[in-house]
């Protein structure tokens, strides 16, 4: 018997024009890019623009790693993780995002 369960979700065609409300997976089968880079560009585009021209047309410019644990400090996500036993809940080890 079909018809049982939830619908398959319609995801657009690549080449799509992209539409206000998108997820980030309607936005990857569109354009190709994936989830993660799309991510990133968005932390790095939270940036203030003076702010970015100025760090990236810096002597020293910054990487695009910096510019993104910089944009993950400011919205307040973490920078690093805190590795647990899964067994007894003690401490591995602390690993950071780059």
């Amino acid at each position: 018997m079909t018809g049982r369960g939830r619908p398959p979700k319609w995801r657009p065609a690549p080449g799509a024009p992209l539409a206000r409300g998108m997820s980030l997976r309607d936005v990857e089968a569109a354009t190709g890019v994936n989830r993660r880079t799309l991510a990133r560009a968005l932390l790095v585009a939270s940036i203030p623009s003076e702010e970015f021209e100025a760090l990236v047309e810096a002597e020293d410019p910054a990487t695009v790693a910096q510019l993104e644990l910089l944009a993950r400090g400011r919205a307040k996500k973490k920078t690093s993780y805190t590795r647990r036993c899964p067994h007894c809940g003690g401490v591995l080890g602390t690993e950071g995002t780059r």
